[in-house]
C-alpha cells in the first residue's frame, strides 16, 4: 500500500505570479502618490501666491508705490521660493514661486503680476496649472 500524501502549501509559480501583482500595484500606488504630492505642492503655492499679492497691495495703498514691498518670510525647506521677477516699478511687479525641491515640469514655476494675470513656464496651460 501506498500513502499518498498530500502536501499543502503554493508552487514557484503561484508565488512569482502574485509578486508580480503587488509590484504593479506598488508601482501605480507610488505614481499616483507622487502625482498627488506635486499638485498640493502646486495648490499651496498659488496660495502663497495669493497672499503675496495682497501683501503687495496692501503695501501700495499705504505707499502709493511697489518699490520698497518685501516678500514674506517663507521655511527654506518649501518645495517653492518666492521672488520677483524683472524690474519692479512705482506701477508693476511680477512674483513667481520657483520650484525648488520639485520635478513638476507640466507647470514648472508659477507667477502672477500687478493686474493678477497668471503665469506658468510649464509644458501645460496657464489656465490648466491655475486650477
Amino acid at each position: 500500500m501506498k500513502s499518498s500524501k498530500h502536501q499543502k502549501g503554493f508552487t514557484l509559480l503561484e508565488l512569482l505570479v502574485v509578486i508580480a501583482i503587488i509590484g504593479i500595484l506598488s508601482s501605480l500606488a507610488v505614481t499616483r502618490y507622487q502625482n498627488h504630492i506635486i499638485r498640493s505642492n502646486r495648490q499651496a503655492a498659488q496660495v502663497r501666491l495669493l497672499m503675496a499679492q495682497q501683501a503687495m497691495e496692501r503695501f501700495f495703498l499705504n505707499n502709493n508705490t511697489y518699490v520698497g514691498a518685501p516678500l514674506p518670510a517663507l521655511d527654506p525647506n518649501e518645495p517653492y521660493v518666492l521672488a520677483f521677477v524683472g524690474a519692479r516699478t512705482a506701477a508693476t511687479y511680477r512674483i513667481s514661486a520657483i520650484q525648488t525641491t520639485l520635478a513638476d515640469t507640466e507647470c514648472g514655476d508659477l507667477s502672477i503680476n500687478q493686474v493678477g494675470q497668471k503665469f506658468s513656464t510649464g509644458t501645460s496651460t496657464v489656465a490648466a496649472c491655475w486650477r
